[in-house]
């Protein structure tokens, strides 16, 4: 059978997606060669003169290394390598598009593990180079580091290539007006104009509008690429051990409500005494959405090292913040509850985000009931079964509502954007080159690239023309210090493709590779919801104008937040009536009520 083209695949589904949502090309989308015309005119306004044909120069100089796309280039559908082993992208874009001399630097907290001491020692990167003539450096700190050792960075000046403008106080519109970051408006459709068309082909009105920051004059701001996906779902939730639920006498569903839950936990600690029945860390311990979104009815507030925000809602068209919602006071009073009845580890807040090793340990030991996981490392746990635990069996949980029946507002499910390759700084040298860089993966060997690693050693083609991973990642076994170490296939993945930039995703891809246990769980953690009348969309946006007027405030808000709801969780500070008051008055005082009123007008503006 002829070899199908994955960009051909994608095309189709694609145009079907758009047929399926029932809308066209957003109007505002600009074609490559569009916006190619507009900024030369512009430059020859400026200039007195025209810009040169577009080339890809043999040798490109140190300030203009980046190669412009070519648009008289014709090609193939299957975009094939040529024979001086030169690759033209279908939007015209010649790979290599640099001469191996310009490092793109990025400012990344990551903590070793044993199979990457490094994010540089990544096996793709070596062959991103060869592909792209551009070399990738991680400028890496620890990720209890990351926060503070990131302010310092923006406060030398010196920044790194890429920076995400979510870690800046105020987020990517703050840093733009702080002229930390650049706007690429103007440049995405030039200089990964594969990656624009395939923004324009896929995305509907509302998730293209959502890439934009707007300006007070309504001006529309690109502040970085995003990656795309073909669908949505909900990767991650709770898991509990079903052999205990079943020595117990309950089924899953039992825990689907709050009191359900709740009783489960408590006679879970009584019958087998595990010291970390609900084992939470940091990160999953000051937020558990799966818990106080539906069963609070208010949104989540994450304390932990992934940083906040304002956490906002809407309730009959008010927006309210999560902060000081009598819904979250709810929630913390049952939280402090387990927690001084032992049911919640004592010690949650001391705990490493994401310590799965750690927490498969107890997993394996009987120690804990009842954790957080993802749909990719579900079965982690199983290798780490001691004698006592070896037949356990790992069973996801809904999200915890209220009451049986209540209608759920608050989904976990990803949206068609998701992980951008993070900001270009002001500092960059090369802006044009990096964006060309991002764009090859939005090209069919860079997909497969990012998508399955190597041919020949990490994936194949099979007879059907469609890419399957080897056993290097299915069934991985690696030895590190003379010992065997294996990976499970999602880990593999993450070590030897490209996770670390922006791509095309396929849902469909990533189901196939987990185990029967993880598919499960996809299925029980991703909801049909009814409504989204709580949610603020993202196309409902401040402008970089309000978004600084409120950036001192917000910061305020979320840092006095973050110090007193650990005080409350913990017992560190007595929740009353009285203490309560308190803390919101002075969440007030801290302009939290300016906040609020800034959104509103955004929201009210919204739907006017």
């Amino acid at each position: 059978m002829k070899k199908c083209s994955i960009l051909s695949i994608l095309l189709v589904l694609c145009l079907t997606l758009c047929l399926l949502a029932g809308c066209g090309k957003p109007e505002t989308a600009t074609s490559a060669e569009e916006a190619a015309a507009s900024i030369s005119e512009a430059r020859t306004a400026e200039t007195g003169q025209a810009d040169a044909p577009d080339e890809a120069p043999t040798e490109a100089p140190a300030e203009e290394s980046a190669a412009e796309p070519n648009d008289s280039t014709e090609v193939s559908e299957e975009a094939a390598p040529a024979d001086d082993g030169t690759f033209t992208s279908p939007a015209g874009v010649v790979y290599p598009c640099g001469d191996g001399s310009y490092t793109i630097t990025y400012f990344k907290g990551y903590n070793a593990v044993e199979y990457l001491a490094s994010q540089n020692d990544y096996p793709i990167l070596p062959l991103l180079l060869e592909a792209t003539g551009v070399n990738f450096y991680f400028q890496e700190v620890s990720n209890s580091a990351e926060s503070e050792q990131f302010q310092l960075m923006v406060a030398s000046g010196d920044y790194t290539d890429l920076i995400s403008g979510m870690s800046y106080t105020g987020g990517s519109g703050q840093a733009y007006l702080d002229e930390v970051i650049i706007d690429l408006t103007d440049r995405i459709p030039v200089y990964a104009p594969d990656y624009w068309d395939m923004c324009n082909t896929m995305l509907d009105e509302v998730s293209f509008e959502g890439m934009y920051t707007k300006t007070d004059s309504g001006e529309k701001l690109l502040l970085a690429l995003s990656g795309l996906t073909d669908g949505t779902m909900a990767t991650e939730g709770y898991a509990c051990r079903g052999d205990w639920l079943e020595e117990m006498g309950y089924a899953v569903d039992d825990m689907a409500t709050l009191d359900g839950f709740t009783q489960v936990l408590y006679d879970a600690y009584a019958r087998y005494g595990c010291s970390y029945t609900w084992f939470l860390d940091h990160y999953t311990g000051t937020q558990a959405k799966m818990v106080n979104c539906p069963a609070f009815d208010t949104a989540y507030i994450d304390i932990g090292m992934r940083g906040s925000s304002l956490n906002l809602f809407l309730t009959d068209g008010m927006v309210e913040s999560a902060w000081t919602s009598d819904g979250y006071r709810d929630y913390l009073e049952w939280f402090h509850q387990l927690y001084t009845d032992r049911i919640i580890n004592n010690d949650f807040y001391q705990h490493s985000e994401w310590a799965m090793t750690e927490v498969n340990a107890l997993i394996g030991t009987g120690e804990t009931f009842c954790w957080l996981t993802g749909a990719d490392w579900i079965s982690d746990c199983f290798p780490y079964a001691d004698e006592n635990n070896a037949d356990m069996v790992v069973v996801p949980i809904g999200q915890i509502v209220l009451e049986e029946g209540q209608e759920n507002h608050w989904g976990t499910e990803g949206g068609m954007t998701g992980m951008g390759g993070g900001n270009i700084s002001s500092t960059c040298e090369e802006p044009d080159l990096v964006l060309q860089y991002f764009n090859y993966f939005f090209t069919e060997p860079g997909i497969l690239a990012a998508a399955y690693g190597t041919e020949g050693e990490t994936y194949v083609i099979n007879t059907e023309g469609i890419p399957e991973f080897t056993d290097m990642v299915l069934h991985n076994d690696m030895e590190i210090n003379g010992e065997k170490y294996s990976l499970t296939p999602m880990r593999a993945i993450n070590l030897y493709t490209a996770t670390f930039v922006p791509t095309y995703t396929s849902a469909e891809r990533s189901v196939a590779i987990y185990t029967e246990d993880g598919k499960a769980a996809l299925d029980v953690w991703t909801i049909d919801y009814a409504g989204t009348d709580r949610n603020i969309p993202a196309t409902c946006t401040l402008t970089t104008s309000e978004q600084e007027s409120i950036t001192n405030e917000s910061s305020d808000v979320i840092s006095y937040g973050q110090e007193m709801v650990l005080k409350f969780l913990t017992g560190i500070e007595d929740l009353t009536d009285e203490s309560w008051s308190s803390y919101v008055e002075n969440m007030k005082a801290l302009g939290l009520d300016h906040c609020l009123e800034v959104w509103q007008t955004a929201w009210d503006n919204y739907n006017a």
